[in-house]
């Protein structure tokens, strides 16, 4: 039966010092208003804090998906891939912000630095968003994604590697990458090589199998209160979601072992100081008792997605670690 309970024994004093100066910014209630205010300042906020990556080139495209409509996407190419011999790997990257928030722009400067510090080609994914979109549309953007970058011609136009293929996702983005590892194992195609997940929710509340967790006390109880992500926050963005909280896509960690067993190999970036932090926890117990190669970095008593605050030291240590743990996955 496992604790969790340690990974939060109080919010990290670097935290609580940044919070000091720090609040939560007031958006306003028209959330076609709020996503662009809240979308450019992350931009901004990046850019002027870890601008300019040099060495990498874009070019940006659009995904065609199964409902006749077209995302949004960026690809990012390393300089030195004019004086390479070999293909480049495909590190397809899934931003979070709850189904609502985040676009290409908010994760440019990740992507960058995946891009050079893994020597890969990085697909920057602007997939469709509630309360316009809901269940399970972001999902199948992401699936369309993974069609539309693994087919043949890519090897050709991109120089990619389709042995090679790891999915990275923050938060929701996370779940979705398990979604599309599922998918995989489903349809038979094994197309992904390995998932870089932050923050994964691994399984809906209503369905959390409390009896594997001491006491039943779970990290919705522990963090209920967090900075960043208190539940009530995340009760909203999953409300607006409208998902099917019996859907397996919602709950990779009630699979059978027989799916799990076929997953790939995954590094986990879990926090804390996070509602969801236990159920990715759970998870990769899991794989890794099935013999599943994982990675795990737990940031303790710091909060959900924390880097996000780019000027913070601790989010510093996360990027190096996210890229780390690209060039791991790549390895195979």
């Amino acid at each position: 039966m496992a604790d969790y309970t340690k990974y939060n024994t109080g919010l990290d004093p670097d935290w609580l010092e940044f919070e000091k100066t720090f609040q939560v910014p007031a958006l306003p209630k028209d959330l076609a208003v709020a996503k662009q205010i809240f979308n450019e300042k992350r931009a901004a906020l990046f850019h002027k804090v870890l601008g300019p990556v040099n060495g990498v080139s874009t070019t940006d495209v659009s995904i065609p998906t199964q409902d006749g409509q077209s995302l949004p996407a960026r690809l990012y190419f390393p300089d030195t891939r004019e004086l390479l011999t070999t293909l480049l790997p495909v590190y397809v990257y899934l931003h979070g912000g709850g189904y609502l928030f985040g676009s290409v722009e908010t994760e440019d400067m990740h992507c960058r630095l995946i891009c050079l510090g893994a020597s890969c080609i990085v697909l920057n994914v602007g997939y469709r968003h509630t309360p316009e979109w809901t269940f399970p549309t972001p999902f199948q953007d992401l699936f369309d994604s993974v069609d539309w970058i693994t087919d043949s011609s890519r090897v050709k136009e991109y120089g990619c590697d389709l042995k090679k293929v790891v999915l990275g996702g923050v938060s929701c983005g996370a779940t979705m990458s398990l979604a599309a590892a599922q998918r995989e194992i489903e349809m038979g195609t094994k197309r992904i090589s390995g998932l870089n997940l932050s923050l994964p929710s691994a399984v809906t509340r209503p369905r959390f199998p409390r009896h594997l967790v001491k006491d039943g006390y779970t990290s919705y109880e522990q963090n209920e209160h967090a900075p960043l992500l208190p539940v009530v926050r995340l009760q909203s963005l999953q409300a607006l979601l409208k998902a099917d909280p019996d859907s397996p896509y919602l709950s990779t960690l009630l699979l059978p072992d027989s799916t799990l067993q076929q997953f790939p190999r995954a590094a986990f970036h879990i926090c804390g100081a996070d509602p969801i932090r236990d159920g990715g926890l759970l998870l990769e117990e899991k794989l890794r008792n099935l013999g599943i190669p994982t990675h795990l970095e737990v940031y303790d008593g710091w909060p959900h997605a924390f880097w996000n605050q780019p000027q913070l030291k601790k989010a510093a240590e996360y990027r190096e670690r996210l890229v780390d743990d690209a060039n791991w996955l790549f390895r195979n």
